[in-house]
């Protein structure tokens, strides 16, 4: 599994962020239901009346509003940063307004971005390295594209489709944009997963692991 000419994933790796990503999902929405990433950002952050304490978190997780540059297309960008337990979302605020739209390719894009940074925490990418973890954009012709440069990066936009689209992503039978509209996620980054997941290799060791855990749990 690459992202073209960049890092590679073996198909077993990319199978359990799958499980674990959807593992995550079901802890605050059910398999069909869209996940705004700016709640769950706050949800997590505790920053809502009605969220669950923060001492209950394994991170002590903040949300700071911060504005990069006052380049037109600098809201497209959130960096995570993370020492020992703390961690800080810097996010432009209009990153996390868009987020909140559901609906249109700005808010789309803005969901893909927070669901990515968020997948750097899910897959504990921080204990692997104490940097920053930045989503980046590559401006095209055609838009924009997020090429991932690291392997940890192609882990974070695997992650993060997984995590919008749930399990939904394993069976769908509709284009990428329909689900990409329905789960309010980047279409680009859609259509390259759910390529993914329909190949018989993801296919054959998805159901492997599944039906090995059924057999635990029985």
């Amino acid at each position: 599994m690459t992202d073209r000419k960049g890092p590679t994933i073996g198909v077993a790796r990319a199978v359990e962020i799958y499980l674990e990503m959807v593992g995550i999902r079901s802890l605050f929405r059910g398999d069909h239901e869209p996940i705004k990433m700016n709640e769950l950002w706050n949800h997590a952050s505790g920053s809502n009346a009605n969220d669950i304490e923060k001492s209950e978190l394994p991170l002590n997780i903040r949300v700071q509003e911060h504005k990069f540059s006052q380049n037109a297309d600098a809201w497209r960008k959130a960096t995570v940063m993370a020492l020992d337990r703390f961690v800080t979302l810097l996010v432009d605020p209009s990153l996390m307004s868009e987020a909140g739209k559901g609906r249109g390719p700005d808010a789309k894009l803005a969901n893909f971005v927070l669901a990515h940074e968020f997948s750097h925490l899910a897959l504990d990418h921080f204990a692997q390295s104490a940097s920053g973890k930045n989503f980046k954009l590559t401006k095209r012709s055609n838009g924009y594209a997020n090429l991932a440069p690291t392997a940890e990066e192609l882990e974070a936009n695997m992650a993060a489709v997984f995590l919008l689209c749930g399990p939904m992503l394993a069976t769908w039978e509709g284009s990428a944009k329909e689900l990409a509209d329905r789960a309010c996620c980047d279409v680009y980054s859609v259509e390259k997963f759910l390529r993914m997941v329909r190949t018989a290799a993801f296919k054959e060791e998805l159901d492997r692991r599944q039906s090995t855990n059924e057999r635990v749990v029985l």
